[in-house]
């Protein structure tokens, strides 16, 4: 009696073989040939996400509150006309810029703005290796611009006062960097498909991200 369970058993498992090893339709074969394809892309991603989180300097997030900037307007209810970062940014806010480090300084410089009358362009610069934005670090550490005001003649924000910069943890770093990416892709996409930045604005020179002193100061308002 226990061979005989046995046989049946045995019987079963083959059975069951029979019917789950039965020869796989296209449609069967196909997907899992797409499934394959992708769980390989997804693994290639995360290794050059590695090495590019490995073999790349420290990032730095700058923030910045710069009040009476005349280009702010529907903002003006919740931080009071202020040109104020937040992470994560909200209504009313805008997201702090990331640079690649060493971070040696940040100044506030201006020029004049021919179309506004009491009005001058100034811009916020950090010396850094470049902006995350514009994708791997730069060679030349210098001065890049992170943030562009409208302000009044005489108003004087001071890097001491009204910039902040901190550090990006090690733990934090892949996650900005594949934010950065996923961000990259969709302004490329919007640019292509549309003609336009994601903002839905045209790009213009002189809204040019992560310029360097010298461009800036040479760029018309």
């Amino acid at each position: 009696m226990q061979s005989f369970s046995k046989f049946l058993i045995f019987s079963l498992l083959i059975v069951g073989c029979l019917v789950s090893c039965e020869t796989k339709t296209p449609e069967q074969l196909a997907l899992e040939a797409q499934q394959k394809k992708y769980e390989d892309q997804k693994k290639a991603q995360e290794a050059e996400l590695k090495k590019w989180v490995d073999n790349t300097p420290d990032l730095y997030r700058v923030n910045w509150k710069v009040c009476n900037d005349g280009a702010i307007i529907f903002s003006s209810d919740i931080n009071k006309g202020c040109n104020e970062t937040r992470n994560p940014p909200t209504k009313g806010f805008k997201e702090p810029a990331i640079v690649w480090g060493p971070v040696v300084e940040a100044k506030f410089f201006s020029k004049p703005d021919h179309l506004a009358t009491g009005y001058i362009r100034t811009a916020l610069f950090v010396k850094s290796q470049g902006c995350l934005i514009k994708g791997n670090p730069q060679k030349v550490e210098q001065f890049y611009k992170v943030a562009d005001f409208w302000l009044k003649r005489g108003d004087n924000p001071q890097p001491s006062t009204d910039v902040k910069i901190e550090k990006i943890s090690a733990q934090e770093k892949p996650t900005v960097l594949k934010q950065a990416l996923v961000n990259a892709q969709t302004e490329n996409y919007s640019l292509k498909t549309f003609g336009t930045s994601t903002n839905g604005l045209i790009p213009t020179t002189s809204q040019e991200p992560c310029m360097t002193y010298d461009q800036w100061r040479n760029t018309p308002s």
